[in-house]
């Protein structure tokens, strides 16, 4: 015979702990009624969802996220850093791209210590 779990209300829990047999409960069979079949008729009618549209942001390089926080944080010019022969374009140049260090972009203190460090280093 098939038991509900309604038939069980009068078992509560007990005080005896974990077991090692594991408890068995009968279960009834899976149902026999089927299911309708899928639509072989297509939708003339198209989706009201739009699909995702392509990003427009354009993924800036690491030397270019740089010089963004050297010039919010009023460290140096873009005119500065964009002079190839500015000791600060070498060391924009250096930290970007040579720095064996690799500071986190979101570490802009970090970025600015090294990045004077690095214009002191390359006027000399």
């Amino acid at each position: 015979t098939t038991k509900k779990a309604t038939d069980y209300t009068d078992l509560g829990p007990t005080d005896l702990g974990p077991t090692w047999i594991p408890t068995v409960l009968e279960t009834s069979l899976p149902s026999k009624t089927r299911t309708s079949s899928p639509s072989a008729v297509l939708s003339s009618i198209p989706s009201s969802m739009s699909s995702e549209v392509p990003s427009a942001r354009i993924s800036l390089s690491r030397m270019e996220e740089i010089r963004i926080i050297l010039v919010a944080a009023a460290v140096s010019t873009e005119e500065d850093l964009f002079n190839n022969s500015s000791p600060q374009y070498n060391a924009l140049q250096w930290i970007s791209n040579d720095d064996e260090k690799v500071l986190p972009l979101g570490d802009s203190d970090q970025i600015i210590q090294r990045y004077v460090m690095a214009v002191l280093h390359f006027s000399t």
